[in-house]
C-alpha cells in the first residue's frame, strides 16, 4: 500500500468541523483496509505469506520524537486489531522506534535504519526479520544495524560540557565525526556562548549541530533555546501563532487540522504541476 493522502480517504465537506473531519479520516482508512484485505481474500488458498504495509500512525505506538499523526495531528488512526485477518504481517512506517502494537507481534514499526534526530540518540537501529512457514508467521527477530555516525547529547555547566565534549573527541576520534546536541546549564547569560563552544571545538573530530541554554532561575516556558526557523515544521509554526493570538486549545487543533488539510492540497497541487 502506498501513502494514503488526505484526498484518498475522504472528500472535504462545507461546514465540516475538527472532529467530523476526524472521524471521516478514521472511516476512510479502515474502509481502504478492508477493501485491500477483501481483494486478497482470493489468494490465501495459495498458502504464501499475505504482507500489508501501512505508513500512518497506529493506536498504542511509542515515538521517540515529537513526530505527528500524519493525518490527525497527535491522535491515532487505527488499531493493532482493525487490520484485516488476511494478513499474516502487517509492516508499519512512519514512527522511528522499532515495536510491535498492542502485544501483536505480527503488527509492527521495523524503524528507522538511523537516528534521524536527537531524540533516538540511544534507540538501538535494526532490521526486522519476518520468517514464514507457507503463510504461517514463524518467527520474527531483529538484526542491529551498525550505526556509522552517532548523534550525541551533552549537558551540563559550560566547564562540564568542555569535559563531556573533549571525551567525546577522545572516544570518537578513529570514526565519524559524531553530530553533538549541547544543553548548557547557567544562572548568568554567557555573551557569545555558540562562539566559545565553535572555537573550543574547531580542532576537535566532532560537529555541534544544535545548542540550547537552561537558566536555572527561570521558568520552563521562558527558557532560552538557541534554535533556528529550520527546526520546527510548518504546522508547528503555525500551532505557535495560534497560541501566541490567544485561541483556547479547542480551537487550535481545529485550526491546525484545517492548515493540515490545506498543507496536503498545496503538496499535491504541486506534484500536478511539476509533473
Amino acid at each position: 500500500m502506498p501513502f494514503l493522502r488526505d484526498q484518498d480517504l475522504r472528500r472535504s465537506a462545507s461546514g465540516e468541523g475538527g472532529q467530523e473531519r476526524i472521524e471521516r479520516i478514521k472511516e476512510g482508512i479502515l474502509a481502504h483496509y478492508e477493501a485491500v484485505g477483501k481483494a486478497a481474500e482470493p489468494f490465501a488458498k495459495l498458502k504464501i505469506p499475505m504482507i500489508v504495509t501501512a505508513h500512518l500512525c497506529v493506536t498504542g505506538a511509542e515515538s521517540s520524537d515529537k513526530q505527528d499523526n500524519i493525518y490527525l495531528g497527535n491522535l491515532e488512526n487505527i488499531r493493532a486489531d482493525q487490520f484485516p485477518s488476511v494478513f499474516g504481517y502487517v509492516a508499519l512506517g512512519h514512527i522511528h522506534r522499532p515495536q510491535a502494537i498492542s502485544g501483536m507481534k505480527q503488527v509492527r514499526y521495523c524503524g528507522s535504519l538511523i537516528p534521524l534526530s536527537f531524540s533516538e540518540t540511544k534507540d538501538e537501529k535494526s532490521v526486522t526479520l519476518v520468517e514464514f512457514n507457507k503463510d504461517k508467521l514463524q518467527n520474527i527477530s531483529l538484526l542491529t544495524v551498525p550505526v556509522g555516525r552517532r548523534l550525541k547529547s551533552v549537558e551540563g555547566s559550560f566547564e562540564e560540557v568542555q569535559e563531556k565534549l573533549e571525551a567525546l573527541n577522545e572516544r570518537y576520534k578513529d570514526q565519524l565525526a559524531p553530530w553533538v546536541e549541547v544543553l548548557v546549564e547557567t544562572d548568568t547569560v554567557i555573551p557569545n556562548l555558540n562562539g566559545l563552544l565553535h572555537d573550543f571545538t574547531k580542532d576537535m573530530h566532532l560537529e555541534i549541530l544544535k545548542l540550547k541554554v537552561k537558566n536555572q532561575h527561570l521558568p520552563l516556558d521562558m527558557q532560552v533555546e538557541n534554535e533556528e526557523l529550520e527546526d520546527f515544521r510548518p504546522v508547528d509554526v503555525f500551532r505557535k501563532k495560534c497560541e501566541s493570538a490567544g485561541r483556547v486549545p479547542e480551537d487550535v487543533e481545529e485550526l491546525v487540522a484545517t492548515f493540515r488539510e490545506l498543507e496536503t492540497w498545496m503538496s499535491e497541487r504541486s506534484e500536478r504541476v511539476s509533473g
